[in-house]
């Protein structure tokens, strides 16, 4: 992308036009639509393919056995899917898969009573607590929320708020319903020796990255690390990370540009001393970063021998709620239910 201020079509302007294509352009509603690197110190495989939606569960009218929730920081919980026969489907009435015009329910939608069915039958579930430690919620009833600009419903229960009050709709966590326990992803980029350690990690692979999509800044800009997020001990023997950084040629573009930035994210595990890229993708922005796919990992499961991340994803206007699987040497999206846009 081009920048708006970027009034002048200075040869390094057009560099990076050129060179947007072969990034792979941030999609529509800020999905990234990526070009990933042909290779990487432990090859980059293309990531798993969805097994497909399964039938609407929650159809006969009871909640399947394995549900799973976002926690906002107010205590509210946003259930959006439900594992059954081994395949995760959003359960409730008026949602849709991402990539429909209209992905939420209005208030006067089904979406309430199915609130109010879930919040008498599940009353309790298990938050992934970053120390270790489930932590027990209990639901007192439906209540109306908003996620972006959209009205919507949520689960009320007794966890305490946490953050500033105009932080309260932000993810803080995940709940499940049923017996089954998660793990928390912890966000340590504040850890100054392991962000030391990412950067040094990444570095070879965002040049590469940035290579591969033939992008040839007239200087090069230093990495920042955005987020770096880990798994709260080992799942099946493996620590999950996922690492954000990005460089802002601002100030080595022409005066007035705003911009370009190269977003870089990437999914890697390490089991003992060996590490393994699952995923990494750049992407090519401006400092606004508009066209840019935050991702905000909660928490992870192990189910029936598979191993499943759950993720908050924000587009400039939109929020989603995904369940990506984690594979041997490879991770990809297999549910991906907008919650709420402007």
């Amino acid at each position: 992308m081009v920048p708006r201020s970027a009034a002048t079509s200075l040869p390094s302007v057009i560099t990076w036009i050129a060179a947007a294509g072969a990034l792979g352009v941030c999609g529509s509603g800020g999905r990234l639509e990526p070009a990933r690197a042909s290779s990487s110190p432990a090859g980059a495989p293309a990531p798993l393919t969805s097994s497909g939606p399964a039938a609407t569960l929650g159809a006969t009218g009871s909640p399947p056995g394995v549900m799973v929730a976002v926690i906002r920081n107010d205590g509210i919980l946003l259930p959006y899917a439900a594992f059954s026969g081994g395949t995760w489907d959003s359960p409730r009435p008026g949602w849709r898969h991402t990539g429909d015009e209209d992905d939420t329910s209005g208030p006067d939608d089904p979406g309430k009573s199915w609130f109010e069915m879930i919040g008498r039958t599940i009353t309790t579930w298990h938050a992934a607590a970053s120390a270790g430690r489930s932590e027990t919620l209990h639901v007192s009833g439906a209540v109306r929320v908003q996620v972006d600009c959209t009205d919507n419903w949520g689960l009320s229960t007794d966890r305490k708020p946490v953050g500033k009050k105009s932080e309260a709709g932000w993810p803080a966590g995940i709940a499940l319903s049923g017996d089954a326990a998660a793990v928390a992803m912890r966000d340590v980029a504040g850890d100054a020796g392991e962000a030391r350690a990412f950067l040094e990690l990444i570095r070879a692979p965002f040049d590469e990255s940035e290579a591969a999509a033939k992008v040839a800044p007239a200087q090069q800009a230093s990495i920042k690390l955005t987020g770096l997020y880990r798994s709260q001990g080992t799942v099946d023997g493996r620590a999950i990370y996922f690492v954000e950084a990005e460089r802002d040629y601002t100030v080595t573009s022409p005066g007035g540009v705003c911009g370009p930035v190269t977003r870089f994210q990437a999914w890697i595990t390490r089991q003992g001393d060996a590490w393994r890229w699952l995923d990494r993708i750049v992407c090519l922005t401006d400092c606004d970063g508009k066209e840019a796919n935050d991702v905000t990992p909660l928490g992870i499961l192990s189910l029936d021998g598979r191993t499943y991340v759950f993720a908050v994803e924000n587009g400039y206007e939109d929020t989603r709620y995904s369940v990506l699987e984690v594979g041997a040497s490879a991770i990809g999206h297999l549910l991906t239910i907008g919650e709420g846009g402007c």
